[in-house]
């Protein structure tokens, strides 16, 4: 065995053993084989303490003799420390220190090519660790691009231009495929919202109405951005004036919901104001009190612009006729109160009115108890016998006028009361009933209709009037149903039969009596029966005819009428075996010959030309 030597390389204690015979070199190269990981060492001076080193062997060439492998320290301050003492050691430069002139021995050169094999591995694992910072370094920054690149708010300004600009273009689809992009980009923005709408609107799309409707719920809940967009949300809004330009009610809704958003939405307030007003005039027939609650609203943000007092002043005047028909003169006196001033109404003229309404309802009330009185034994004795059946019995029905006394509707129809009610002209229709009247009534009741105009026998011009009693339904004459008129002093006119929808639809049988003919034989009785229509004689008709002179003798035919409208009989008289001239401007329609053995005799009927036959007040 060789002597040892030990020499101090950057704080490591290197071991080097001169061994002369080449057997000797690979024994102590495998005796020295490391096992696991070397034991940390402490150098004299403490400076480097628990540091890990790791065990590298070096293979040497069969050429070179092998030596025990060296543990080399990652530290970069230690390799440099080792790479400058070997230098020193190959070239002959001196330490600071007095050291023994010792020759390199081949084992030196040996550990000094070991040494800088390891300095090349080392800065080669610097310069990878270098090349993987720069790598991880471009990632983080194309992993931030792409993040900023793929923000929500960088998206959705993106998607904007595009769909703005398609928009422009006329290029809808895809301006609707990029503001529907930037819907989902950002949520709580109504400006695409807007686009998508707006373009539905262009190419007239069938579901704009759900699509809206859909949008305006959503938009109504988003939260942000409400402040700088406003004025997006203003015409959003608005685009229930071409939407719902046929639902007032809808339009309503949603100018209603939407002024809720601001505490002061003044950029809504017009056509809010229109839509309050359209959906007044919408019910003023249906429901006059909803009409005058939006029509409140609608001048309140419309600071009374006058073309809309004018329709509400016009449905003011209308309702309080209505609440004097109905005999509510205390709410009337309440409306003109709330309306006079905004409304600019005649105080005095209306109120005068109210009065007279009053007045009247008392004449009303006496008035038509006594016609429900008289007229309800008819009825009784009338209701559920009444059918095809029964009137085509010739003498039926003359026996049923001839069995009852119409004396007592004589005396009340043309009445002081009756006149005062039909010639005031503040109402077309009176209806009493015992259980009270309602607008909407629905029951057994009497009424007073006026209609047309005439001139009495003193030449002066007045209107006409009937009583009616019978079934009511909804307030509109409805089942079954009676009337009366008076025609002339000692004549009337009276009428049985189905009615629908406030006029006579259905079989019914119309009754005249003291009608003259122009032979002047007899006065008479006149019976009439068929379909009627809207009132007029329609289909084929039965007339039955009798004399008063002679009431057990009857005249019948039968003629075609069409709404009212009856062929008129060309030729002359003698041609029906008729002696004598026809009235002056008559026209003759029926010849209905005796039916009664022994007489020879014919019933006439002539008539005005372009006269329609039906019952009174309705022809």
């Amino acid at each position: 065995m060789g002597k040892k030597e030990t020499t101090d390389v950057s704080n490591e204690e290197l071991e080097v053993v001169d061994i002369k015979e080449e057997s000797e070199v690979k024994e102590t190269v495998k005796e020295k084989k490391p096992r696991g990981r070397k034991p940390k060492k402490k150098e004299e001076t403490g400076a480097v303490k628990d540091e890990k080193v790791e065990a590298e062997e070096v293979k040497v060439s069969e050429d070179t003799d092998a030596e025990p492998e060296v543990k080399e320290s990652k530290d970069d301050e230690n390799v440099t420390s080792e790479v400058e003492e070997a230098t020193k050691e190959e070239s002959g430069i001196e330490d600071s220190k007095p050291t023994k002139d010792v020759k390199p021995s081949k084992t030196d050169k040996v550990n000094i090519t070991k040494k800088l094999a390891n300095l090349i591995l080392t800065l080669k694992d610097k310069n990878n660790r270098l090349v993987s910072i720069l790598a991880c370094a471009v990632l983080v920054l194309l992993i931030a691009v792409l993040v900023i690149t793929f923000l929500p708010s960088n998206v959705y300004k993106r998607a904007i231009k595009r769909a703005d600009t398609f928009y422009d273009q006329g290029a809808f689809a895809d301006a609707m495929t990029n503001y529907i992009k930037a819907e989902n980009a950002e949520k709580s923005l109504v400006y695409p919202v807007l686009g998508t709408i707006n373009t539905a609107l262009a190419i007239k799309s069938d579901g704009i109405k759900d699509s809206y409707k859909a949008a305006v719920s959503n938009v109504l809940l988003f939260k942000h951005h409400k402040e700088e967009e406003k004025d997006h949300y203003a015409e959003f809004f608005l685009l229930s004036n071409e939407i719902y330009a046929d639902s007032p009610k809808e339009r309503l809704d949603v100018l209603k919901s939407g002024s809720e958003l601001f505490e002061n939405f003044s950029e809504l307030n017009t056509s809010l104001s229109d839509a309050y007003f359209d959906y007044g005039v919408e019910n003023e027939n249906k429901d006059v009190k909803l009409a005058l609650e939006n029509f409140d609203e609608a001048l309140k943000l419309s600071n009374n612009a006058e073309v809309q007092v004018s329709k509400v002043r016009e449905v003011v005047l209308t309702y309080i006729d209505f609440l004097n028909a109905t005999d509510n003169f205390d709410e009337a006196e309440s409306i003109l109160n709330k309306y006079k001033d905004t409304l600019s109404l005649n105080e005095e003229e209306i109120l005068s009115k109210i009065n007279l309404a009053r007045e009247l309802s008392q004449i009303k009330h006496e008035l038509l108890k006594n016609v429900h009185d008289t007229m309800k034994p008819v009825y009784d004795s009338f209701e559920g016998s009444f059918s095809k059946e029964t009137v085509t019995a010739f003498a039926s029905p003359m026996e049923r006028l001839m069995q009852y006394d119409w004396s007592e509707m004589m005396q009340l129809d043309g009445s002081a009361a009756a006149d005062s009610l039909a010639f005031s002209g503040s109402q077309s229709s009176y209806l009493y009933a015992e259980g009270g009247v309602t607008p909407d009534y629905t029951g057994v009741g009497c009424a007073m209709y006026t209609y047309g105009n005439y001139t009495d026998e003193n030449g002066e011009n007045r209107c006409g009037y009937y009583f009616y009693y019978g079934n009511f339904k909804n307030g509109k004459r409805d089942g079954y149903g009676i009337t009366f008129v008076k025609s002339a002093s000692t004549s009337f006119k009276a009428f049985e039969g189905e009615w629908k929808e406030d006029a006579p639809n259905g079989l019914g049988v119309m009754y005249e009596s003291d009608k003259y003919d122009y032979t002047s034989l007899a006065k008479c009785l006149i019976v009439t029966y068929g379909e009627y229509k809207n009132g007029l004689q329609d289909k084929e008709m039965t007339i039955l005819a009798a004399l008063n002179e002679h009431p057990d003798t009857f005249f019948t035919t039968t003629y075609e009428a069409s709404e009212g409208v009856v062929p008129y009989l060309e030729g002359d008289l003698t041609d029906y075996g008729i002696i004598g001239e026809a009235p002056s401007n008559k026209k003759l329609i029926v010849v209905a010959p005796s039916v009664t053995d022994g007489y020879e005799y014919f019933f006439t009927v002539f008539i005005n030309e372009g006269e329609k036959l039906g019952v009174e007040g309705f022809k």
